[in-house]
Formats: structure tokens, sequence, C-alpha cells
């Protein structure tokens, strides 16, 4: 089922344990308080708006946990500038079965939201089950390294990995898990000078550069969305990236985007 903004969860009267995939704006409290009834639920896509702050903070401590037994995908998308948009909800979730997590954020990549999201997995109990995880940041931003270094030990059989529009993967790109076999970069161009002069600084460049050395072979997907990149430097960029491959052995597809400067997020369709 797919519920509009103005649906209020609890208060449809349709048959909730029966549901078996969600997609939803959210309203806070009241779609949380709703969640506790979805038994069945495998697919749960959140899209928090923006402005959604003050109905996210209405979800009461006394709450019980939301626990999903059957939930395999969960893909949480904030357009919400504040962290309890995404802190009030996770702290409630129970995951024993999740597959796939999806988690983008509008605000920066910092230690509330993360550090709820490592509580989530540990809480859960979902570490062996967990294959996938993507982790993006809407506006761009690093990640610490040492965080990402603490949560990757939590997810051993991770077997497909993305990030988007964090510049800072070459930071932690040796704490990869051993079974890893897709590899997902997508970078925006956000101002004139994001890209750096030197081609070998990009962090794009960084990766690959260490997984040539460590001889990983596994598939490389690269996005860049270009906004103010000449052809010639996207045809540069792209030759580098393709050495790189060529000398480290492994699969490495580029698509090159153009971004129109009003653009801020492109919501990805559903797998």
């Amino acid at each position: 089922i797919s519920l509009l903004s103005h649906s209020l969860l609890p208060t449809l009267a349709l048959p909730w344990s029966n549901l078996t995939s969600i997609t939803a704006d959210s309203h806070g409290g009241i779609f949380a308080a709703g969640l506790l009834e979805c038994i069945n639920l495998q697919s749960l896509i959140i899209r928090v708006q923006k402005d959604s702050r003050m109905s996210w903070e209405t979800i009461p401590e006394s709450m019980p946990t939301i626990k999903l037994p059957k939930l395999t995908k969960l893909d949480f998308i904030n357009l919400d500038t504040n962290y309890f948009t995404e802190t009030q909800l996770m702290e409630k979730l129970d995951l024993p079965t999740l597959r796939s997590l999806s988690w983008v954020t509008s605000n920066e990549p910092s230690w509330p939201p993360l550090t709820t999201l490592w509580g989530m997995i540990n809480r859960s109990g979902c570490s062996e089950s967990l294959e996938s995880f993507t982790f993006g940041v809407v506006q761009g931003d690093e990640l610490e390294a040492e965080f990402m270094r603490a949560l990757f030990p939590l997810m051993p059989n991770l077997v497909k990995l993305s990030f988007q529009r964090i510049d800072s993967v070459g930071k932690f790109v040796e704490y990869l898990p051993a079974a890893l076999q897709e590899l997902n970069l997508e970078y925006w161009e956000l101002s004139e000078d994001h890209w750096p002069e030197d081609l070998e600084r990009m962090d794009a460049l960084r990766v690959l550069d260490h997984l040539c050395a460590e001889r990983r072979k596994f598939n490389v997907n690269l996005v860049f969305g270009d906004r103010y990149t000449t052809e010639q430097r996207v045809q540069e960029r792209a030759e580098k990236c393709r050495a790189l491959a060529m000398k480290g052995g492994f699969n490495l597809e580029i698509k090159n985007q153009h971004v129109d400067e009003h653009v801020s997020y492109i919501i990805p369709e559903s797998e």
C-alpha cells in the first residue's frame, strides 16, 4: 500500500496485520503507532518531508518497541533538517530479519543519528542477515572513518554497499567488509569548486587506487552528478578511473549525468 502525507496510519480501517509492503510519507508519532500492528510487513519505505520535526517529537518515550519480525527491507529518506526525525523512530525499531537497509539524511552525518543507527542494528540482532547497506547525505558531506570502522563489523555478511554524496569514502575504504561483492559510489558536484583541481585527489580516485593496491576484486559502480565540469574533464576523469580498474582487475561501470542547479535530491526508484 502507498500512503500520501494526509493518510493517518492508525485511523484507516484496513487489515494492517495482512500488509507486506508500505510506502509512506510519515506522520511521526501517529505513523509509528500504526506500525505496531504491521506484524507481517516485509518492506517499508518512509519519506519524511520537510518541516516534520514537530510531529516526530510526538512519539512518546513510553511507546513500546516496534518489532517487525518479517521486515527484510527498510528505506528511510529524511528531507527534514532535524535529526529528531531520524532518531525518534530508529530508537523504537526492532528488525531481526532485516536484509536491506537504506538511510538518506538531510542532516550532517553526525553522532546522534549514526549512533542510533548502530544501536538499532545491535538491538535487532540483524547483523548476520544484513546484506545491503546504503547511506547518503542530501547536501553532501563527509563521514568519520572511526565510526565506519565501528559499524562495518556489525555487517559481516554485507555483499552490497552504497554511499551517496559522501566525499570521504577513501578515508575508510580499508575497513570494507571482506564479503563485499558490489560497491556503489555517487558523487555530486555541489559548487564550482567542489571537485579538486588535481583529479588524483578526488575521493573516487582514492578509493579505486586503494582497491587496485589491495587487489580487491568486486564490482564498482560510479555515478558522477556534474554541474560545472567540462566534457574534457569528464573524459579525463573516466580514463583515470578505467586505468585503475584495469590495473586492479576489478569490474567498473561509470555513469555521468548533468544535474541542474535547482535539483537538491533525486529520489531513486525502489528496487
